[in-house]
């Protein structure tokens, strides 16, 4: 709950003048706090602690896996500080006769700590957005800004700093026994000290400003992430198109080469060697390759020998390949191309096909990384919105809160927005799952799984026999 929500010292009026009745409260205490709250909470522990296995065995040599380990870390401290706040809100121990108030308890030990890990899995998530938006910007020199050392030292400043900014709410509030007017007796309860009355202000306004600048700054980074990337869809579109021209304007050169450096536009045969015993050669180049075939002229005037050049893609230098030796034992004018050759040849089509299919892979690359991102930041935008929302109300009404007018609509609106965060902190694991190889590949042999292309295939094996005919 917010810091500057709750007015602990002050004994809960009547709910006479609140829309929500106490007993309609108290179902959805039961239904949002003890039901749901609880066991998403559950849930999201058992799946952070996954994430985290996960990532500690993939390694933490790309700085994204740093950044992501962290924000398992962060969501799982948010959803135990949770379910203790669910614990204590239970409407069964709060009206039972105890001897410490487990509504200013949980807010002392565990809602303010949930605070603080929600807001720092928020700025996690802004890190890492602005890392996929300079990935897109200057891809380059990324690498070296963005790297697993820098993401490390940004992690630890961002779970320091919000660590710290508890501080205030530590010197102002502490335990002690605590007079109950409308119990007429004493329980344990949360006091002000000393600096209450001068870190109040500080405390709601540090909390209000914490809570609108997380949100302002992943909506911002989102923007940014999506006007990037969409920009670069469109100059890689371009970039492949003016590429799979100059490709097919340069095969078009050198067929035009070719058929005029051989009679009647058509290369000859070839063999391993030639009528004098000289063998033919094959040069390959990275990327595709040169042929060159020397004949010569036999004493009877037919053409034996020429030479016939394919040009090649790039200019990178020859690299000589290792040949067979030469088969002299069968001799003739009908020759055959070497299979080194007519395997290394690429066809106009195919060499236009491998370009286009490069650049399609890199762009497809980029559509995992950002829809992952963007996911993730969606996830956390829609379950932050909530408690945003309510802070805005008890900054705007000054009875909306712990001790006010609107006591009751203030448990069922902070009730929900505990579900939403606990939804967001749990549901993680299957953008991971679904849109990283990598995770879903470690996640599977955690669980001891085959992969879906595994079982697929076996499925196929089960029902095939050694003769291919299907078994019954």
């Amino acid at each position: 709950m917010a810091a500057n929500a709750l007015d602990l010292t002050t004994v809960v009026p009547p709910g006479s003048a609140d829309p929500v009745s106490d007993h309609m409260r108290d179902i959805f205490m039961y239904i949002n706090f003890v039901t749901l709250g609880t066991l998403i909470g559950i849930f999201g522990i058992v799946t952070n602690i996954f994430n985290i296995i996960v990532y500690k065995r993939l390694g933490f040599k790309v700085s994204t896996h740093v950044t992501l380990f962290a924000m398992s870390i962060s969501d799982l401290a948010s959803l135990i500080t949770l379910i203790w706040t669910c614990m204590c809100l239970n409407p069964a121990l709060t009206s039972a006769s105890l001897d410490f108030s487990p509504t200013e308890l949980q807010y002392l030990v565990g809602g303010i700590q949930h605070v603080r890990f929600v807001r720092i899995t928020c700025w996690l998530t802004v890190w890492v957005t602005i890392e996929r938006c300079m990935c897109l910007v200057i891809p380059v020199k990324v690498k070296s800004i963005f790297t697993p050392k820098s993401s490390t030292i940004a992690a630890t400043v961002i779970f320091a700093f919000f660590l710290l900014s508890q501080i205030p709410n530590a010197l102002s509030l502490k335990l002690g026994w605590k007079f109950y007017k409308a119990e007429n007796r004493s329980r344990i309860g949360v006091l002000p000290t000393q600096y209450s009355g001068l870190l109040r202000n500080t405390n709601a306004v540090l909390n209000l400003l914490l809570q609108f600048l997380s949100l302002i700054a992943i909506l911002t980074s989102n923007c940014l992430l999506v006007l990037f990337f969409k920009k670069k869809v469109i100059r890689r579109g371009i970039n492949s198109v003016n590429r799979t021209t100059s490709t097919k304007q340069t095969i078009r050169k050198g067929h035009n080469l070719r058929a005029s450096a051989v009679p009647n536009g058509r290369l000859p045969a070839f063999s391993s060697s030639s009528q004098n015993g000289s063998p033919s050669t094959c040069n390959r180049r990275e990327g595709n390759e040169t042929l060159n075939a020397n004949l010569e002229v036999s004493p009877s005037g037919s053409l034996t020998s020429t030479t016939a050049n394919i040009p090649s893609l790039s200019d990178q230098t020859d690299r000589p390949i290792d040949r067979a030796q030469p088969d002299t034992s069968r001799a003739g004018s009908n020759l055959s191309v070497p299979a080194e050759c007519e395997a290394n040849t690429l066809s106009p089509a195919r060499q236009t096909v491998t370009i286009d299919a490069s650049v399609q892979a890199l762009v497809n690359r980029d559509k995992r990384m950002s829809r992952l991102i963007l996911l993730l930041s969606a996830i956390f935008i829609i379950t932050y919105l909530p408690s945003t929302i309510c802070l805005a109300l008890v900054t705007s009404m000054s009875g909306f809160r712990t001790g006010g007018r609107y006591y009751n609509s203030f448990m069922v609106a902070y009730s929900f927005s505990f579900v939403f965060e606990a939804i967001g902190a749990s549901v993680n694991i299957f953008p991971y799952y679904f849109l990283s190889t990598n995770f879903r590949q470690a996640l599977d042999r955690i669980l001891h799984r085959r992969s879906r292309r595994v079982m697929n295939v076996a499925k196929i094996n089960v029902g095939l026999g050694d003769n291919g005919r299907s078994e019954v």
